[in-house]
């Protein structure tokens, strides 16, 4: 199936100064968690009708403070290197695709204490070897993607503390592990999924999501997992409320 079938990001740039060529991708998600193996894997597309060469950036990503703090992977750390891509570069043709492995290089024997992050950057530039040597006219851009690989620790209980104000929840994750967190202010008989949305909260993290007017209500209904749901909390959260910890007032 091809991504134009599935739920897709593209990213485009427009600039007004100068004439210019953008450049997009398409990607089957922004989020990907390993499996028991230490793979997590990427679908790419070119929907554009040139060829695209796509280069490779990886960082680990550590929070703290709330915050995150991104390490990238440059030849001077290579011996600290925790992940790798397969292919490390590709050529995708038009209305194609290809798959790229993230590998955890500690394989099946990961420590899964806790969660482990990472961030892949695919950025996509036109290949036309043909014109090799010469100078394009017109400027040249491309922006690409970013998604983030998860190697999942073990399962914990959830420790959150979570605040309804000013139409936006304000997350605390106090919990070394990342939990899914699903926004729901649909009906019984709903049908329509844009009632609902999904986020990923790493371990450690300190956010605030804005919402959109359509989940600006009196009382939200949240439900917290953890990844393989063996624990989990679904509760209302009334404007001004706080959650915590499987506690509300």
């Amino acid at each position: 199936m091809r991504l134009k079938q599935r739920a897709k990001n593209v990213v485009l740039a427009w600039m007004l100064v100068l004439p210019i060529k953008s450049y997009a991708i398409e990607i089957n998600t922004l989020f990907s968690i390993a499996n028991d193996n230490g793979v997590a894997t990427f679908t790419l597309g070119n929907p554009q009708r040139h060829r695209l060469f796509i280069n490779i950036g990886m960082s680990e990503v550590q929070i703290e403070s709330g915050e995150l703090i991104k390490i990238p992977y440059t030849r001077d750390n290579i011996d600290d290197w925790k992940i790798e891509v397969r292919p490390g570069r590709a050529i995708i043709n038009p209305n194609f695709e290809k798959d790229f492995q993230v590998l955890m290089r500690c394989g099946g024997e990961c420590d899964r204490r806790y969660d482990q992050v990472f961030q892949v950057m695919f950025v996509p530039s036109p290949y036309f070897p043909e014109l090799e040597g010469e100078q394009d006219a017109k400027v040249q851009m491309s922006f690409g993607l970013a998604p983030y690989v998860l190697l999942p620790g073990e399962e914990v209980p959830l420790d959150y503390d979570i605040r309804y104000e000013e139409g936006a929840l304000r997350i605390e994750n106090h919990s070394a592990n990342y939990f899914k967190l699903r926004v729901d202010v649909c009906g019984e008989a709903a049908i329509d999924y844009t009632c609902s949305a999904t986020y990923q909260i790493l371990g450690g993290r300190h956010v605030t999501l804005s919402l959109s007017d359509i989940f600006i209500e009196s009382k939200l209904r949240l439900q917290l997992r953890t990844h393989n749901n063996q624990y989990e909390v679904n509760e209302w959260i009334f404007h001004g409320g706080h959650l915590w910890s499987g506690n509300t007032y």
